[in-house]
Formats: C-alpha cells, sequence, structure tokens
C-alpha cells in the first residue's frame, strides 16, 4: 500500500484543523489572539493527555508537566490562521 508522504506544513495545517474542528473556531482563534481564558480551556481540555504526558519511568514528573503546559501556550500562540 502506497502512503502519500505530507510535508511538515500540511501535516501542521491538518492538525491545526483538526484542533478547529474539536475546539470550535472561536475558542482557538481567541487563544491565538492571547486571550488566556480561552487558553486555559484549551489546557484543561487536554489535561488528562498532559498529566499522562508527564509520567516518566513510571513516576510524575512536576517539571515535565510545566515544560509541556508552557510548551502548548507558547505554541498556540504562534498558530496562524
Amino acid at each position: 500500500m502506497n502512503k502519500i508522504h505530507q510535508s511538515p506544513y500540511d501535516q501542521k495545517y491538518l492538525a491545526l484543523q483538526k484542533l478547529r474542528r474539536l475546539l470550535g473556531g472561536e475558542l482557538l482563534t481567541n487563544a491565538i489572539s492571547g486571550d488566556y481564558s480561552s487558553l486555559e480551556k484549551i489546557i484543561d481540555l487536554y489535561m488528562p493527555l498532559i498529566d499522562k504526558s508527564s509520567i516518566v519511568d513510571g513516576q510524575f514528573d512536576e517539571d515535565c508537566k510545566q515544560y509541556i503546559l508552557l510548551q502548548v501556550a507558547l505554541q498556540i500562540m504562534k498558530f496562524k490562521i
């Protein structure tokens, strides 16, 4: 079976479109514009995944969680719609 290879730009575009469908356009647009309550709502939606991703060697790692939260906030604000 042949897989179609997508450029990183295409992958980011598709991921952004999926995120917009999941969250609703207004919430994501507001978060990108710097609305902290919208960003907080997005982070709250993804907190279970963030917590799960913060487990390192079977132990919860608070530093890892803080790093993920920082990256989520920084990267969302870089989105271009």
